[in-house]
């Protein structure tokens, strides 16, 4: 990435920052600086009240006072150094934010220093923010295959809708979603949407099932849950041939503290892990909403672990984050559009 596309930060920060070798170069930068930060000021300090200490003995002693006054100065400078360079590269590259790109940079970072078995959080600035529960990702992935196909399935596709209504969902960890003051549910949202790309499925000529609907005998509400039936082992997930599926779709929306996040990410089971399909996915989302969220979830999710040990491919979709009210009505004013984007796509690899 040229140095000068990476100080191109008036725009979307996605964009800004993010290269993988960029951002170990970055994180290397920001560790030592973080120890300078820390240790120099607090070195100065000492010096500063061991300076002092002389001066009180020799209290006109010229030199130092002169001293004296200049390791406060350095003392000063080095704990302001990084809002005075953050401004001076602003005011020399209009739009650019050091704070900004550390963040950007600081969350490829973590990604790349993950290893194959290593699950992180990199869904949110404030984890503890994110209302999905980490209890939820529970299994380990034993396969890695980044490829699109082949696939043992039969050529049907599975459409899952996540979460579920009380009292189904309770005991259920996390499966539970309630209205938020957007106006907006989760459990809604995601049955919505899985319903309208069953039938631009359909209407392309692909065959599609969605689970949560054979799980409950086809029900319109569709109150089940494949993530709480096929965790627990019941007999009613066993039910079901899940093996036979050429690929799964699993829908979700996301929520913050605050209200204020937005975009489209995937949950993936590693950092390496992401296919053309699910890249495909999203850009058939972000095309109409014109938001992809920063980054995306590395997690053990034990839906996709069901199904990649199945060897079936799955793309798990957080599609916007459903507390976001601004976002949630343009993303539902485009959402007959956005299903078939997202029906196309599946035809494009899995039709």
């Amino acid at each position: 990435m040229p140095f000068l596309q990476v100080l191109n930060c008036a725009g979307d920060i996605n964009t800004c920052c993010s290269d993988f070798a960029l951002a170990r170069f970055l994180g290397i930068i920001q560790r030592f600086l973080n120890i300078i930060h820390i240790i120099v000021p607090i070195l100065l300090m000492v010096a500063l009240a061991i300076q002092f200490t002389q001066l009180m003995v020799s209290p006109d002693d010229k030199k130092k006072i002169k001293a004296l006054l200049n390791k406060f100065i350095a003392a000063v400078v080095v704990f302001l150094l990084p809002t005075i360079v953050n401004v001076v590269i602003n005011w020399v590259f209009s739009g650019f934010s050091i704070g900004a790109c550390w963040e950007a940079s600081n969350e490829i970072d973590q990604i790349s220093m993950a290893t194959e078995n290593t699950y992180i959080d990199i869904s949110g600035r404030e984890p503890s923010s994110i209302i999905t529960d980490p209890s939820e990702y529970d299994t380990e992935i034993t396969r890695d295959d980044t490829s699109t196909s082949p696939s043992t399935g039969n050529g049907t596709i599975l459409l899952i809708a996540g979460h579920a209504y009380p009292p189904y969902c309770n005991g259920s960890p996390n499966d539970c979603r309630g209205m938020l003051s957007s106006g907006y549910d989760e459990t809604d949202q995601t049955r919505i949407l899985v319903k309208l790309i069953k039938s631009e499925l359909s209407a392309l000529g692909v065959e599609a099932d969605i689970a949560n609907a054979l799980m409950a005998g086809d029900s319109n509400q569709m109150n089940t849950s494949f993530y709480k039936e096929c965790r627990n082992n019941t007999s009613l997930c066993n039910r079901f041939d899940w093996s036979r599926y050429k690929y799964v779709l699993e829908v979700h929306f996301n929520a913050s503290s605050n209200g204020s996040a937005a975009g489209t990410q995937l949950v993936k089971k590693s950092s390496s892990y992401s296919t053309p399909v699910d890249q495909a996915i999203v850009n058939a989302v972000i095309s109409n909403t014109g938001k992809r969220h920063y980054s995306d979830y590395v997690y053990s999710a034990f839906d996709i672990g069901y199904f990649m040990n199945l060897g079936i491919p799955i793309t798990y979709l957080e599609t916007e984050f459903y507390d976001n009210k601004s976002a949630m009505d343009n993303y539902s004013s485009k959402k007959e559009k956005i299903a078939k984007d997202i029906a196309s796509a599946i035809k494009q690899y899995y039709g």
